[in-house]
C-alpha cells in the first residue's frame, strides 16, 4: 500500500483505486476505459456547432430527453438556419416573448401538430426548450466568429475561481441551462478543464470528504482542486467517478454495470478512512 503523507498522496490513491474499481467490472478493460476518458471535444467548428451542443446539454435536464430527443433537435436545426445564431436573431428579433411565441409556432409546424407548445406554462419542457433556442442564439450572436468565442472561453481559464465564473454566466444568460448543465456543455464540447457536479460525483465527493458539502459550487471547486493535485485533466476525473456512479459505458451497447457509488465509497472509507479524517476532516 502506498504511504499517505499528504492530500496529494490521498487523492492520487483514491483516483487510482477508482480506475481499478472500474477495471474489475465485467466487460471493462483499459481500452474501453480510456476511450471514455478521452471522449471530449475542444474545438467546435463554428458558432452553429456551439449552439447545437448547448441545446443537446439543455435536453439533459431531468427527464426532458424523453420528449425532446436528439432526432427532434436535428430536425429543428434543419429548419432553423442550421442553428446559426445570427440568422436566428435576424429572423426572430430581440423581444424574448414575441420571439419565443414565433419559434414555438415554427416547431409546431415542423412536427405537423404532433407537438403542442404552451408558452404560458413556464415549467413545460418544450416551453423551456424554446426559450433555450432563443437565448442561446442571442448570447452567441455577441461573438463575431468561433475564434472570438474561443478567446472569450480562454479568458476564464486562470484558476478555479475564474473557471467557475463561466458556467455561472452561461446559467444566467441561457434559459434552461443551469449551473450543472453549463458545466456539462463546457466539458463535453468546449474544454476538458471542467467537471459537472452531477448527483453521482456530488455523492462520492461529499462522502469521501473531497468536498466539504454536496453543493454544486463546492463540488465544482473541489473537483478542479482534486484534478490539479493529481495532475490530471478534470474531464477524466469527472468521467471516472461518473462511470462508477452511473454504470453507463455509453460508447458500447453491451456494457451497463449498474450504479456502484455506495460500494466504492465503502471501500475507500475502509481503506483510507483515517487518512481522510487526518487530511480532509
Amino acid at each position: 500500500m502506498v504511504e499517505i503523507r499528504t492530500r496529494k498522496d490521498l487523492y492520487k490513491a483514491i483516483y487510482e483505486d477508482a480506475k481499478s474499481f472500474l477495471l474489475e467490472l465485467d466487460g471493462v478493460d483499459k481500452q474501453l476505459l480510456e476511450k471514455h476518458l478521452n471522449d471530449y471535444k475542444e474545438n467546435p467548428e463554428n458558432l452553429s456547432a456551439v449552439m447545437n451542443d448547448i441545446l443537446l446539454s439543455v435536453k439533459n435536464k431531468r427527464n426532458m430527453s424523453k420528449s425532446i430527443t436528439e432526432e427532434k433537435i436535428e430536425k429543428i436545426r434543419d429548419h432553423m438556419w442550421n442553428f446559426n445564431p445570427e440568422e436566428v436573431i435576424n429572423n426572430y428579433g430581440y423581444d424574448l416573448d414575441e420571439a419565443a411565441e414565433r419559434i414555438s409556432e415554427t416547431i409546431e409546424e415542423i412536427f405537423s401538430g404532433e407537438i403542442s407548445i404552451d408558452m404560458k406554462n413556464g415549467h413545460a419542457y418544450w416551453s423551456i426548450f424554446v426559450k433555450s433556442i432563443y437565448t442561446s442564439a442571442l448570447f452567441l450572436s455577441n461573438f463575431s466568429d468561433i475564434n472570438d468565442f474561443r478567446k472569450f472561453i480562454e479568458s476564464f481559464q486562470k484558476n478555479a475561481y475564474t473557471q467557475i465564473s463561466l458556467p455561472l454566466l452561461l446559467s444566467k444568460e441561457i434559459a434552461g441551462l443551469g449551473f450543472a448543465l453549463s458545466c456539462d456543455f463546457i466539458k463535453e464540447s468546449i474544454s476538458p478543464k471542467y467537471i459537472k457536479p452531477d448527483v453521482h460525483i456530488k455523492y462520492i465527493f461529499k462522502e469521501c470528504k473531497i468536498s466539504k458539502t454536496d453543493n454544486d459550487l463546492d463540488v465544482f471547486k473541489a473537483g478542479i482542486e482534486f484534478s490539479k493535485e493529481i495532475g490530471e485533466i478534470p474531464y477524466k476525473v469527472d468521467k471516472v467517478f461518473w462511470l462508477i456512479g452511473s454504470g453507463n459505458f455509453y460508447l458500447t451497447e453491451d456494457i451497463r454495470t449498474g450504479r456502484r457509488k455506495e460500494k466504492f465509497v465503502k471501500q475507500i472509507k475502509e481503506k483510507y478512512g483515517k487518512d481522510i479524517e487526518r487530511l480532509c476532516g
